[in-house]
């Protein structure tokens, strides 16, 4: 006797369930691609893009930025300590609205900790772009008001370098991460 199969019978509410289950998760889907892409799509409207970066060189992009770079101990004056004792408290990353004491800074740059100052006349809009500057990097970077008036809209120093420059625009920004990203972490008493 040969076996056959059986045929199931598709009855109308088995189809119904089936089309049910089916349009249960398409809407599902529907409503979690929504959800995603009114997230994403909404943005922080409070969040200040940054320039992509054009130059690959320090030295060239602060030239192309007018800006002044040095290391060692020359270099222009713009209030921050040449030197800071090895043991002194440093100033802790983050951004600043009144500047910290010298003596913080230079312990903050000995630790490795890059100190951005800005002038007092640089308009909001600028100190903001600075502000998601400090943001990209946030433990490794202080950004703070200049203590002393000097001639710079912005300088960025790390142990024993500095660039300063003139004039805020996009090819500072530009000189200004490619000098963080050469020399922070470069303090003689960085941590790891």
């Amino acid at each position: 006797m040969a076996l056959t199969p059986r045929r199931r019978k598709r009855t109308a509410s088995g189809r119904s369930g089936l089309t049910l289950y089916v349009l249960t998760w398409a809407l599902g889907a529907t409503v979690v691609a929504v959800a995603a892409l009114a997230l994403l799509g909404r943005g922080d409207r409070d969040t200040v893009a940054l320039p992509p970066i054009r130059q690959i060189e320090l030295s060239s992009a602060a030239r192309a930025a007018g800006c002044t770079l040095a290391d060692g101990d020359r270099g222009p004056e713009v209030g921050l300590p040449r030197d800071s004792p090895a043991l002194r408290r440093p100033a802790r990353a983050g951004v600043y609205e009144q500047p910290p004491d010298p003596s913080l800074l230079g312990a903050a740059l000995r630790r490795g900790l890059v100190v951005i100052q800005y002038g007092r006349t640089l308009a909001d809009e600028e100190v903001e772009r600075l502000q998601a500057l400090q943001q990209t990097v946030p433990a490794g970077t202080v950004l703070a008001p200049e203590r002393i008036r000097t001639r710079y809209e912005v300088t960025i120093a790390g142990w024993r370098r500095l660039l300063a420059c003139p004039r805020f625009t996009d090819a500072t920004v530009d000189a200004m991460r490619l000098f963080r990203g050469r020399f922070i972490g470069s303090g003689p008493d960085r941590s790891g």
